[in-house]
């Protein structure tokens, strides 16, 4: 079919287009490949079930899986069911094994880690790191919900003593850990 400019006709839009060669005094034309089309969340079009299943998996942990696969605790339907919402509520958070239990990253930082010793109660231990931070004293987090106890400035501990708490307790724990990540 050979080059389109030669028919009279504008090469079409997923062809290669010709581009200058732009070294002085050359006027030879290269082709270069085209940019990907974008894709539906680009354009703005979004399915909400889509987007939550890309969600879910883009964030879940394969070691945390088999983790929580080997995991006894009589708690376990409680720790995967917080786990689930919190990665679901939030794209940017990240999930890896820590301290022995499912720990939940922000912008590459330890920030909310499961505690699950002992084996009677599950417990969030919301930090900012595994280190002291020296801008603790400065820290501040309102906690209008009175489940956190503190342990240091920066440091709060959320108790859940059965499935019934994780149940009735659920939405205001994942808000929690989103506001937290973001302080």
């Amino acid at each position: 079919m050979g080059d389109p400019r030669r028919l009279g006709r504008r090469p079409a839009p997923h062809l290669p287009r010709p581009a200058l060669n732009h070294t002085a005094g050359d006027r030879r034309r290269r082709w270069t490949t085209p940019p990907e089309p974008p894709t539906a969340a680009a354009c703005g079009i979004m399915i909400f079930d889509v987007v939550w299943e890309e969600r879910q998996v883009q964030n879940r942990s394969g070691d945390v899986d088999r983790f929580m696969a080997a995991l006894d605790h009589p708690l376990k339907a409680g720790v995967e069911q917080l786990r689930s919402a919190i990665l679901a509520s939030n794209s940017d958070i990240s999930e890896h094994v820590k301290w022995n239990a499912p720990s939940f990253r922000h912008d590459g930082e330890d920030r909310v880690t499961f505690r699950l010793q002992p084996g009677n109660r599950l417990q969030l231990v919301f930090h900012r790191g595994a280190k002291v931070r020296a801008d603790g004293a400065e820290f501040a987090f309102q906690d209008p919900t009175g489940l956190m106890t503190w342990l240091a400035p920066d440091r709060a501990v959320v108790t859940l003593p059965d499935l019934e708490a994780v149940r009735s307790q659920q939405v205001v724990v994942v808000s929690l850990v989103n506001r937290w990540v973001r302080a």
